[in-house]
């Protein structure tokens, strides 16, 4: 495989262990990658790797707080409580602006968290948190130009283990940024 690295384009060129086969690689400008093999019986392209596998591999194909489920149709809804930002573009399967709370958040009032499984979470390995910051701290809801922050806490009744909670509370703060 060998590189090339021009003003406008970046590509490589690659040979194949078999030189009877013909293959093609591509890149769509969304990052999508498709590589096909020329089938002589069929007189047609064959997709044998695709990268991601499914759209909801898609980095943030569903937006901040969206949710991707292939088996449903459209692939892109937005978690409890939130409705999409930008509707008109929802609904033209253009999911990217992602969804917003639907009534404002109010702790006061009984808002909290809700809990789901059976989702995969976005990688969190190089996310961090405030060790040394207590729970009065964290609550005193303000960070610096008065931005609220959520605040939540790992109950002793609570099923939820500490490693859960903590990857819980980076997720959410990765959701913020």
């Amino acid at each position: 495989m060998e590189w090339f690295f021009e003003n406008d384009e970046v590509y490589y060129t690659y040979e194949l262990l078999n030189s009877s086969v013909v293959s093609r690689f591509i890149l769509n400008p969304n990052g999508v990658a498709r590589c096909r093999t020329w089938i002589d019986r069929t007189e047609g392209w064959v997709i044998y790797l695709a990268v991601p596998q499914d759209s909801c591999e898609t980095y943030q194909l569903c937006g901040s707080y969206g949710s991707c489920n292939i088996d449903k149709s459209p692939v892109c809804g937005c978690l409890g409580k939130f409705v999409p930002k930008y509707p008109n573009d929802w609904n033209a399967t253009d999911w990217s602006g992602g969804c917003i709370r639907r009534t404002q958040m109010v702790c006061q009032n009984g808002d909290g968290f809700l809990k789901y499984t059976g989702i995969k979470m976005p990688d969190t390995r190089n996310s961090w948190f405030n060790r040394t910051m207590n729970l009065k701290e964290c609550s005193e809801g303000m960070l610096e130009g008065g931005q609220e922050v959520a605040v939540k806490w790992l109950s002793e009744n609570s099923r939820q283990g500490l490693d859960e909670f903590k990857n819980e509370v980076i997720c959410i703060a990765k959701l913020q940024q």
